[in-house]
């Protein structure tokens, strides 16, 4: 599981990632001393089993501290194990709040990413409809000067051949 975390942390975004790293490689600390007092604690009794096994003669009462020291050695262990235990859930429940509003967030923006590709294409095609409608409208100006040039070419041919007329002849 601590590899998945790892993994997560990878996939985090930076503003997050650092903490995330932190708090896996502490529980990977954590991890790694539990293991080790657990190997001890399992060694220290294979040792005392044999010696139980062996049928050495021990005095009852060393016999007895001894156990009192196996116990309480067991016991701290035990407590030590348990605070370890406690910090990496609460870690693991903190990367989880974490993740699940990353999860939110990123959801979130998807939906304005939609919603604004839609916009987006809204106004391209307006734009384009705009655009059309400004190509006919310059066009028609164009025809119309032309038309107006024709007008103003043809009075004028008309008014040279009234001064012709009225003058020449």
């Amino acid at each position: 599981q601590i590899q998945q975390m790892e993994s997560e942390v990878y996939r985090a975004p930076l503003s997050l990632r650092t903490s995330m790293s932190v708090k896996t490689k502490e529980l990977r600390r954590d991890l790694s001393t539990i293991k080790r007092e657990l190997e001890s604690l399992s060694s220290t009794s294979r040792a005392h089993r044999s010696m139980f096994d062996t049928g050495a003669a021990a005095d009852i009462s060393t016999l007895e501290e001894g156990q009192r020291v196996q116990v309480l050695a067991g016991t701290d262990a035990l407590a030590r194990t348990s605070n370890t235990l406690a910090r990496t859930q609460r870690v693991a429940a903190e990367n989880e709040e974490i993740g699940v509003e990353i999860l939110g967030e990123l959801g979130t923006q998807r939906e304005q990413l939609q919603r604004t590709s839609g916009k987006l294409d809204d106004t391209s095609a307006e734009l384009s409809k705009s655009r059309k409608l400004l190509n006919t409208m310059h066009r028609r100006v164009i025809t119309n000067k032309l038309l107006l040039l024709i007008i103003i070419g043809l009075e004028i041919v008309v008014l040279l051949c009234l001064i012709y007329i009225k003058f020449i002849k």
